[in-house]
Parts: C-alpha cells; sequence; structure tokens
C-alpha cells in the first residue's frame, strides 16, 4: 500500500525518494540508511553500477531480489514518461491517445508527405518500391515508445522532435532533412503512465535505476536532495498497446533541440504554439 498511487518523476526525486526510504529500510541490515550516511562522499560516478555494491554492504536480502521486489511493488503507480513527435496540432494525442506503429498507415503517410510537397517530387515515380525495399518498415509494428526523462529527447534524441517519425526518415533519407524539419512543430506529449502497463524487464530496469540513484542520494547527497541537479537518465519503455488519451496529462513544445544528425547543432524550433496551445489560451 505504501507505493499505491505515487506519482514517480525523474527530475522531482521528491516524488519518490522518501517513499523508497520507508519502503527499502525493512530490508536494509543493522544501522540501515544511517550506515550508509555514514559513509562519507564517493568519487563514484552517478550511474555508476559501483553504487548498488555500497548498497549490498547494509542489505539483508539479495540485491537482484530486492531490485523484483521493488519492481513488483511499483505496479501500483504510475510514472511520468514522454513521446517524442513531431505534429501540427498535438491536440490529437489529447483525443485519440499515443498509438503503436502500423506500417500501413506509415506507408499512406509517406505517400501523402512525397505528393503534397513539391520539393520532394523526384521521389513519387520511386516511393512504392523504396517502400518495398525499407527492411525496418515493419520493425517496432505494434509498439511505441515513452521515454523516463524529456531531457534526453531534447538533448540528444533530438531528431523525433526536428524531424518526426524516424521510419520515414529512413525511407526518404537525408534529402528530405529540410522539409520535414519545416512540417509540424517540435513536441512532447506528457504521460501519466500506469506502471503495470510497462513490460516487465523495463519495470525491472526502472526498479534497478531507482534503488541505484536512491543509494546515491542517501551517501553523498543527504541534506542537498532537492537542490541537487538531477542527472539525465536514457531508460525508455516499449509498450505493446495504445496510450489511451486519458493517459495524457500535457504536451509542451520545445524551443532549442539537439540535432544529432547534423554534427550536433542545436535546432532553434520556429514555432513553440499549436493549435491546442492556443485553445487552450
Amino acid at each position: 500500500m505504501l507505493w499505491k498511487n505515487t506519482i514517480i518523476e525523474w527530475k522531482d526525486r521528491e516524488s519518490w525518494c522518501s517513499v523508497l526510504t520507508s519502503w527499502i529500510s525493512p530490508y536494509l541490515a543493522g544501522r540501515g540508511v544511517q550506515a550508509l550516511q555514514e559513509m562519507g562522499y564517493q568519487d563514484i560516478c552517478w550511474d555508476d553500477s559501483d553504487w548498488l555494491k555500497k548498497l549490498e554492504l547494509v542489505a539483508a536480502v539479495d540485491l537482484e531480489d530486492l531490485v523484483e521486489l521493488l519492481s513488483n511493488a511499483l505496479v501500483s503507480t504510475y510514472i511520468k514518461a514522454y513521446h517524442g513527435c513531431r505534429v501540427e496540432n498535438a491536440g490529437v494525442y489529447h483525443r485519440y491517445g499515443i498509438l503503436v506503429n502500423n506500417p500501413d498507415d506509415l506507408a499512406i503517410q509517406v505517400k501523402r508527405l512525397v505528393n503534397e510537397e513539391d520539393r520532394l517530387a523526384s521521389f513519387r515515380p520511386r516511393i512504392e518500391q523504396m517502400l518495398l525495399e525499407f527492411k525496418n518498415l515493419s520493425y517496432d509494428r505494434e509498439r511505441l515508445y515513452l521515454a523516463l526523462d524529456d531531457r534526453i529527447l531534447t538533448d540528444r534524441d533530438g531528431h523525433y522532435l526536428i524531424y518526426g517519425s524516424e521510419s520515414i526518415l529512413g525511407i526518404l533519407g537525408e534529402d528530405a532533412h529540410e522539409v520535414l524539419s519545416k512540417r509540424g512543430i517540435p513536441t512532447l506529449v506528457h504521460v501519466q503512465l500506469p506502471i503495470r502497463l510497462v513490460a516487465a524487464g523495463d519495470r525491472m530496469e526502472l526498479a534497478k535505476t531507482l534503488i541505484q540513484e536512491w543509494t546515491r542520494i542517501i551517501v553523498n547527497l543527504p541534506s542537498k536532495v532537492s537542490k541537487s541537479e538531477v542527472p539525465k537518465k536514457d531508460l525508455t519503455f516499449c509498450l505493446q498497446e495504445n496510450v489511451s488519451p486519458n493517459l495524457i496529462v500535457a504536451h509542451s513544445h520545445p524551443k532549442r533541440i539537439h540535432d544529432p544528425l547534423h554534427y550536433g547543432i542545436w535546432h532553434k524550433a520556429a514555432k513553440i504554439v499549436c493549435a491546442s496551445c492556443q485553445s487552450d489560451l
């Protein structure tokens, strides 16, 4: 019951750190949390698994069992997650949710794009063959992806926000970059995701991530939890069902996005307001 209805947001430690302290304490031996705090500052990188070795020194159960226990306990919680895309009006997500990849729909989108954009006219005679030859068209069939940390989407994997669908990028190639970057608005869709929808493997990875970061906080930042910078975490959830519109809690349009396809330059969005934003004003 301790975790029930908790909304975990990676960037907001206060949303999960104190709850995790209460949950994990019975699984620690001896003086538990106090023993960790008394270790003093450890010169270990924030994402180094050596933090788990520090926790093992005071754990009363096997570490793998502890991760699995937390993974199971998290089933009653929610996780704040993000979907990166490029769309003209983000209201479509609030109405229809986020849909899993459908190769047939994707092919229709590509053909419509090529027919609408004169700058892509050279693709028209061969687009059908290009679709047939694109081996990854069905790779992510019936899947969609959400990120734990929106900063990964803006500061590293910005191609989703700048150019849209990775599959369309793969089909049309670099010649379509300019056209794709002019259509739509870079968009982050904010999802309050029930963790019960997350695959067991991804849930285990989340549990391990929380335990490792919690250990670092307790050892190195006992009095600075809310003040210190939260590190960027690359963790993606793969879902095999649509995200219902009632789980879409907000959307936003980043101003600056890192472009990994063009020497890491920073892309400045021409528009940061869509029709759905304006209707809410």
